[in-house]
C-alpha cells in the first residue's frame, strides 16, 4: 500500500488548492472524481457563496451509516512545498497532513473493500474547500441546510499521533475599532491618535488573557491583524486589530464578548465569527470501536486546541471520530506525516468500516 499511497499523495499535493484558486480547486476535485470512479459512486455538487463541496455516495441517502469527510483546501506555501518529498518515513509538503493524506486513505480503503467484497458498506464521502476559512460554506452548509445525518462522521483532521478528540475549543474572532481625531504629525496637540488607544487595548486584553508559552487547557487569545492610520504625518483617527480567542467547551460566549467589551471601553466590539465548541462521548459504540483498533486504553482521548469541521456535526448531535495518523507541524514549512502510520491507519479504517476486530 505504501507505494499507491505516495503516488495518490504526490499528485493530491501538486494542487495548489488555496483558497482563492478555483481552478486548482477544481482539478483536485476532478482527480479524485477520477480515482473513485471504481464504483457507481451518487455523485453531487454543491455551491454555496462561491464555495464548491463534492459528496460521493453508495446510497440515495442524507442519513448513511457513515460520513467519510476530508478537505481539499490548504493553506499557502512556497512552490517547492507543493512536491511531495520523502525522507525515509517521513512524507513532506503543503497538506500532507492537513488533510490530503485522508483522502488518500478513503481511496485506497474503498477500492480494497470493493476487490475483497464486490460491495461497500452505507457511506458518503463529503470533500470541501473552505475549512481554512472556517468552513460554513463546506461542512457547515451541508449539515446544517441540506441535513446530513450520519450514524457517525469521520473527521481525521485533529486527534494527532493517533488519537481520539474527546472535546475541542469554540472559536470566537472579533474585530476591534477605536476611534480619534486626526491632524498633522506636527501639531499632535491638535489631534487624538487611535492608534495609542488601540495599543493600551492590546495591553488591557493581555492582562485578562496572558500569552501562554506551553500548551494551557484554558481561554486564550491571539491578536492576528492590526490596522490603522493612512500615512506617516498624520494622527489617525482609526485603528482596529482582529483577535481570534479559543474558549473552554463550558465558555459562554455572549458573557466574553461582554467582558471584552468592558476591557475595552470607547471601542467598537464587532463580531466576525464563531464557531462551536466540540465533545464526542467517549462510550458511543463507534467511538469505542475505534478507539479498541488503534490502543489499549483510556489514554487515547484528549482535549484539542484548535478546531475542526467535526464540530459541525457534533453540534446537531452526531458521534464525530476525530483522529489521524503520528504527523506535524502543519501550516509550517515543515508539514510532514509518518507514511508507515498511514499504512497502520488505512488497515485500521478498512476494519473499522467492515466492523471487524
Amino acid at each position: 500500500m505504501e507505494n499507491k499511497i505516495i503516488k495518490i499523495l504526490k499528485k493530491l499535493v501538486s494542487y495548489k488548492s488555496i483558497n482563492d484558486d478555483a481552478s486548482a480547486i477544481t482539478s483536485c476535485y476532478e482527480y479524485i472524481d477520477k480515482q473513485l470512479s471504481f464504483f457507481p459512486f451518487i455523485k453531487k455538487i454543491f455551491k454555496q457563496n462561491g464555495v464548491e463541496s463534492r459528496t460521493w455516495s453508495t446510497v440515495n441517502s442524507l442519513t448513511p451509516e457513515y460520513i467519510l469527510n476530508a478537505h481539499l483546501d490548504v493553506v499557502p506555501a512556497p512552490g517547492s512545498m507543493f512536491d511531495l518529498k520523502q525522507d525515509n518515513d517521513k512524507l513532506m509538503g503543503r497538506g500532507v497532513s492537513d488533510m490530503k493524506f485522508a483522502i488518500a486513505s478513503y481511496i485506497l480503503v474503498l477500492q480494497e473493500i470493493y476487490k475483497s467484497t464486490k460491495k461497500l458498506p452505507s457511506l458518503t464521502i463529503i470533500i470541501t474547500a473552505d475549512e481554512e476559512r472556517g468552513g460554513n460554506n463546506g461542512v457547515g452548509f451541508l449539515v446544517k441546510e441540506i441535513g446530513y445525518r450520519p450514524n457517525v462522521a469521520f473527521v481525521p483532521d485533529g486527534g494527532d499521533d493517533n488519537k481520539i478528540v474527546e472535546n475541542a475549543k469554540g472559536v470566537l474572532q472579533l474585530e476591534i475599532i477605536t476611534t480619534g481625531r486626526s491632524a498633522h504629525a506636527s501639531r499632535l496637540w491638535e489631534g487624538e491618535g487611535a492608534i495609542e488607544k488601540i495599543a493600551d487595548t492590546v495591553n488591557n486584553l493581555r492582562k485578562k488573557y496572558p500569552y501562554p508559552d506551553e500548551p494551557i487547557w484554558a481561554n486564550t487569545l491571539n491578536i492576528g491583524k492590526i490596522s490603522g492610520g493612512a500615512q506617516t504625518n498624520q494622527v489617525p483617527d482609526s485603528a482596529s486589530i482582529f483577535v481570534d480567542l479559543r474558549c473552554l467547551p463550558e465558555t459562554n460566549i455572549d458573557k466574553i464578548i461582554k467582558e471584552v467589551e468592558i476591557i475595552c471601553p470607547n471601542c467598537q466590539v464587532k463580531v466576525l465569527t464563531t464557531g462551536e465548541v466540540f465533545h464526542v462521548d467517549r462510550n458511543n459504540l463507534y467511538v469505542k470501536r475505534w478507539a479498541k483498533l488503534i490502543s489499549s486504553d483510556d489514554s487515547v482521548f484528549i482535549n484539542e486546541h484548535g478546531a475542526s469541521d467535526g464540530r459541525f456535526f457534533a453540534s446537531v448531535g452526531i458521534p464525530v471520530i476525530v483522529s489521524k495518523p503520528i504527523g506535524g507541524n502543519i501550516h509550517s514549512l515543515d508539514e510532514w506525516i509518518s507514511l508507515k502510520s498511514i499504512v497502520e491507519f488505512s488497515n485500521n479504517f478498512k476494519k473499522f468500516l467492515l466492523n471487524e476486530k
